[in-house]
């Protein structure tokens, strides 16, 4: 989990739209994108604002902050606890991310694709 949040992280380009509707029209396509697992955690911790945003304000839609998440991990993979109120959630992640790949390593039964998205693999 510490190296796929490492390792993927949200990007977005601008690239040339295919339809243009105007002199040195652009559109935003994602280059990256953050573990499935990750997105998840990020959707069960919204923040209370209640303002309705169009990516105009520096506001975030999650509490949770990539780097603060990131720590967490490294501390549960050195010492194996810590008193972040997101250990209990990280924990459930990566119970059912040891699942699947037991399941997929002893019966090689490959998991879903439902699954797969899931966890962003």
């Amino acid at each position: 989990m510490l190296e796929s949040l490492k390792d993927n992280k949200l990007e977005v380009i601008l690239i040339s739209a295919p339809i243009k509707m105007h002199h040195d029209h652009k559109i935003r396509e994602i280059t990256s994108q953050n573990p499935g697992w990750y997105k998840d955690l990020c959707a069960a911790y919204i923040t209370n604002r209640l303002k309705i945003r169009k990516r105009k304000n520096k506001y975030s839609d999650t509490k949770i902050r990539r780097k603060q998440i990131y720590n967490v991990l490294k501390k549960l993979c050195g010492v194996g606890y810590t008193h972040s109120i997101y250990a209990e959630d990280l924990f459930e992640i990566a119970r059912e991310l040891k699942i699947l790949n037991d399941r997929l390593c002893t019966n090689n039964e490959f998991p879903t694709q439902e699954e797969m998205e899931k966890f962003g693999r």
